[in-house]
């Protein structure tokens, strides 16, 4: 879930989760805005959001956000300037 969520950011398609359109996190950030839960934009909804049915994600969706933000903040698309070596220089045509 977490590599489909962070894919439009790993190819340089946007930098923040917020932008990260057809994506369930973007759609979950959005739901959380309005007060929904994952049930709510069918989806299955984390440990602390309410569950109908019983069914839920092990993990809160606080933490996974989080998780999400710090690997995105990490990820080369997202700060090429940091992530800049010399032998990447040389391959991409950036030295």
């Amino acid at each position: 879930m977490a590599y489909v969520d962070l894919n439009p950011i790993r190819a340089g398609l946007t930098t923040t989760l917020e932008e990260a359109e057809f994506t369930s996190i973007r759609d979950r950030l959005l739901a959380a805005a309005r007060g929904d839960t994952g049930e709510d934009i069918g989806v299955v909804p984390f440990a602390d959001q309410k569950a109908r049915d019983g069914k839920i994600i092990p993990m809160s969706f606080v933490d996974y956000a989080e998780v999400l933000r710090w690997t995105a903040g990490r990820s080369p698309a997202a700060n090429p300037k940091k992530h800049r070596s010399k032998s990447n220089r040389r391959w991409s045509g950036w030295g």
